[in-house]
């Protein structure tokens, strides 16, 4: 079979890649790229989430740690497609501009902003009823470090589409 192009007589393989959640884990990052080696991937999407990262306050660009990880996945062989970072936006963009947080099907505005921020996935989400007086909701998030939940809720405490005070419980499996 004839190469549609001489300067990648290949087949791309991969997928995305979200490392702006693992900044503060180098030794992470390193795996990754081991395994994406491992695994033959020879081209990953990068940027898709990484809004926060990028523009961590209005009008405050940081571009450095995506050019090191772009950097970094070349000198292993692995080519980088740069998406769009509209997947999630900043925090500060939602807190500015309420109206552009997403809307659930029964009217209540989503909070994973805030989790996100700190790095943080949502596993589970619970919330029974519909209310203009509001009506409770209990997430349980996937594991994170106690700071960065702490940290969430802190910023969903002093947001104001909390009709109650956000209370964060542990569980230890």
């Amino acid at each position: 079979m004839r190469p549609l192009t001489p300067k990648f007589p290949k087949l791309l393989h991969g997928g995305d890649y979200n490392p702006e959640q693992w900044l503060r884990y180098p030794e992470i990052l390193k795996q990754d790229v081991e395994l994406m080696k491992k695994a033959d991937i020879n081209c990953v999407s990068v940027g898709i989430f990484s809004w926060a990262h990028l523009e961590p306050n209005e009008g405050e660009y940081d571009f450095d740690w995506l050019e090191k990880i772009i950097d970094n996945l070349y000198k292993n062989g692995i080519y980088t497609v740069l998406a769009t970072p509209s997947g999630a936006k900043a925090l500060w963009m939602s807190e500015k501009y309420e109206e552009i947080r997403r809307v659930q099907n029964n009217g209540v505005r989503d909070l994973s902003g805030a989790l996100s921020d700190q790095g943080v996935s949502i596993a589970q989400a619970i919330q029974k009823g519909q209310s203009e007086a509001g009506v409770p909701l209990v997430f349980m998030t996937h594991e994170a470090p106690v700071s960065a939940i702490r940290k969430a809720v802190e910023t969903m405490r002093k947001s104001d589409f909390l009709l109650a005070p956000a209370i964060c419980y542990r569980v230890m499996g």
